[in-house]
């Protein structure tokens, strides 16, 4: 019986082992990957605005002042819970300046300040 103990023992030692291996191999590929989909999906809201834009400047012969204007005139969506917009202009006639950042999630998402 001190036998099978022992071997019940190694056996989930070895069980273990194994998993703490697998653990430390797959969570940096997962948050890689994460990170990796969150620059893609920036990119692709970039280029989705600036795709609104040239088609207002197609249209009206100006890009517009403010991403509002999208909005409003084009159908453009924005997430402004999940993102923060950059959009500046310099000139009417030049494409305008678009970023897009992801905002970070606070702690006590939901609750009410005092």
């Amino acid at each position: 019986m001190h036998i099978k103990f022992k071997a019940n023992i190694i056996s989930f030692v070895t069980a273990l082992t194994l998993l703490i291996i697998i653990l430390t191999i797959s969570i940096p590929t997962i948050l890689h990957y994460t990170e990796k989909n969150y620059e893609k999906s920036i990119e692709r809201i970039e280029a989705t605005i600036k795709k609104y834009a040239q088609q207002c400047y197609a249209t009206e012969g100006s890009y517009p002042a403010d991403l509002k204007y999208l909005e409003t005139n084009y159908g453009l969506i924005l997430d402004e819970d999940k993102y923060f917009y950059s959009y500046n202009v310099f000139a009417s006639n030049i494409m305008p300046d678009i970023k897009v950042y992801i905002k970070k999630r606070s702690s006590n998402h939901g609750e009410k300040k005092n």
